[in-house]
């Protein structure tokens, strides 16, 4: 209760939390098409290495989301943009490439195109919710000044 004797309302998650919800809500979403063309390529095992890309990008892509939340605000916004930029690409090229390198199952199940078909589509998911973050700072910047 407020002063005024009415409820408040509860608090809201944090809009970086919701983001990253979202995004991780729409890489889950995305993981039956990945699993279908894999099962339709390899079988389990293409199922199995829609899973790793999946999880490979959504591992890089959330820490960078997060980083760039917490930094679109303050004076160290280009770096934390090219920080996420690092992790949201480094991690899935490196490790699709050591899959390539080592061979084996996975990478004959198609896992390095899947990581890429992820990259993209994970880009384009945390590209918009970034803008609508940014935009939501500059928002409540203009409004305080």
């Amino acid at each position: 209760m407020n002063i005024d004797g009415l409820k408040s309302a509860p608090p809201r998650p944090p809009r970086i939390v919701t983001a990253g919800l979202i995004f991780s809500g729409a890489m889950l979403l995305a993981l039956p098409f990945f699993a279908t063309y894999g099962f339709l390529r390899a079988g389990l095992t293409g199922v199995e290495a829609a899973a790793v890309a999946g999880g490979v990008c959504w591992l890089g892509a959330v820490p960078s989301l997060l980083l760039m939340g917490w930094l679109r605000g303050g004076p160290h916004v280009v770096s934390g943009v090219l920080l996420g930029m690092l992790l949201r690409m480094g991690l899935p090229l490196v490790v699709g490439l050591l899959l390539i390198q080592t061979g084996g199952p996975l990478a004959k199940a198609g896992v390095f195109g899947m990581i890429v078909g992820y990259y993209l589509f994970g880009l384009l998911i945390e590209t918009l919710l970034s803008v609508r973050l940014v935009g939501a700072s500059a928002t409540g910047a203009a409004r305080a000044s």
